[in-house]
């Protein structure tokens, strides 16, 4: 797989999208949450819904749009009194949660064979055999292997949770639909024409785990090709693992079994 980023062509930032991020996050706090997660899935709702409804021809749309804004802001307020006054802390604040930088240093890696182990970030997987094992270019991507046009991908994102306790599994991120908008959310901010083929919810190491199969064109230079990820995504403790592996389209159906048997191997070792 070609390395070279395609960089995305720069959008204007519309009216319905800071409109819709105060929605989504007001949403959030009118329900009693906080924190990066769901105020980060809260504004991926809310943009959505503010672009649909007051991107609308229809006047009357737009009218329910801003009395919903308006209640939910309200409710938030009485509810978060309400709360305040029984002492009640459903979460830890947004400003305790921070994203921490990746360590890729060698001295937390290990490769015998085709086996890859971190101490670090307390996993190890097995990629298929023959295939170059490097560190990843990206800056989350822990360690890669490639073989002619396909990849398979180890991303780590660790965060400082401050006092609160860690993830237990992904589905304390969110739901299926949810954790899956928000990791396709960056694709498409590279490529326009991003498909969702399937998704779902399986195990690994015996730990929930969702997947999602996207498509989306690529283009290095004047060559544009058609390319085919499947991507499973796990948390546990304050540590998402995300094993992403692309390959050309028309490649998919044959090497994918490959993929199949490399994520099997995953172990978090902790």
């Amino acid at each position: 797989m070609a390395n070279e980023e395609v960089k995305p062509e720069k959008k204007k930032l519309k009216k319905e999208d800071m409109i819709g991020l105060i929605f989504g996050i007001s949403l959030a706090w009118a329900v009693g949450f906080a924190g990066f997660i769901p105020y980060m899935l809260g504004t991926i709702f809310g943009i959505w819904v503010a672009r649909k409804m007051l991107g609308s021809e229809k006047s009357y749309i737009k009218i329910v749009f801003w009395i919903l804004f308006i209640l939910i802001f309200m409710g938030g307020a009485i509810s978060h009194g309400i709360r305040s006054d029984v002492g009640y802390s459903p979460s830890p604040k947004t400003e305790d949660i921070s994203l921490l930088e990746v360590d890729k240093s060698s001295e937390n890696s290990e490769i015998l064979g085709n086996m890859y182990r971190n101490t670090k970030y307390h996993f190890r997987i097995k990629f298929p055999e023959g295939w170059k094992i490097e560190v990843g270019d990206g800056i989350h991507i822990v360690q890669k292997a490639s073989y002619e046009n396909s990849t398979i991908s180890v991303i780590v994102q660790q965060f400082d949770l401050g006092e609160s306790e860690g993830f237990s599994s992904v589905r304390d991120i969110g739901t299926l639909k949810e954790v899956i908008d928000s990791a396709v959310e960056p694709i498409k901010t590279k490529f326009s024409d991003v498909k969702i083929i399937n998704q779902g919810e399986t195990k690994v190491d015996n730990q929930p785990v969702y997947w999602v199969e996207v498509s989306f064109t690529s283009q290095v230079l004047d060559y544009k090709f058609k390319m085919t990820n499947l991507i499973y995504i796990l948390a546990k403790e304050d540590v998402f693992y995300s094993i992403s592996a692309g390959t050309d389209s028309d490649d998919y159906e044959q090497i994918k079994p490959k993929f199949y048997q490399t994520v099997s191997t995953f172990v978090l070792e902790n």
